[in-house]
């Protein structure tokens, strides 16, 4: 499944430029990144949002029922199921759309959720990617590269996988033909996860990256 990459995610995760935002109002807070990314775009990206809340603890379930009733955000679909609350489709991205193992899941602080959202308990720093990928072999950003200097970017990720035992195993790897845009112009990132963008010329380049 091939996933482009904007140049606002690659900007945002390079240079942290975002804005904060907050939502509610509550006696406790706590502030995280948060990342949304859909089949074929990034529906929302904030490096520091704040949830302000009156309970003792923030679920992700009930931080995610804050966030949807902003403006900004994309429409949820939140199941109850045996195993706990999950999310079946954010916009017009539904699980199961490529009838495999397709659909939401949450990368919590760099690493597989292995609990519902109504289990998982924010803190404040945490970092929560809600990615939709194919959960038999799962690729997702995990950093951005990038050496200006000679106009080449490389996005790389984390293969998500299972070993014999039925463990997690994290594997970096270069996100590989993925559609970039950068400046107006289009990239397919090589076997390497890379994009020469000094094709623009230099100045042009430099100017991008900038902002």
């Amino acid at each position: 499944m091939k996933k482009a990459l904007s140049l606002f995610l690659a900007l945002a995760l390079l240079l942290c430029m975002c804005a904060g935002t907050a939502f509610a109002e509550g006696d406790s807070s706590v502030t995280i990144s948060l990342y949304i990314a859909g089949i074929s775009e990034t529906l929302y990206y904030d490096p520091a949002v704040t949830f302000d809340f009156d309970t003792e603890t923030l679920t992700l379930a009930a931080a995610l029922a804050l966030f949807a009733g902003t403006d900004d955000a994309p429409v949820f679909d939140i199941v109850e199921s045996e195993y706990g609350a999950y999310i079946s489709a954010i916009g017009d991205d539904v699980e199961a759309t490529f009838g495999g193992y397709d659909g939401w899941i949450v990368i919590l602080n760099g690493a597989l959720a292995a609990v519902g959202i109504s289990d998982i308990e924010l803190e404040d720093g945490d970092s929560v990617m809600l990615v939709y990928a194919d959960l038999s072999t799962t690729l997702f950003p995990s950093k951005v590269e990038a050496s200006l200097d000679d106009g080449v970017i490389v996005f790389t990720g984390v293969l998500v996988g299972w070993d014999d035992d039925g463990n997690v195993t994290y594997t970096p790897a270069p996100i590989a033909d993925a559609n970039v845009t950068w400046d107006g112009a289009e990239f397919v990132t090589d076997e390497d996860g890379a994009i020469v963008v000094d094709a623009l010329g230099p100045e042009e380049a430099r100017s991008a990256a900038a902002g």
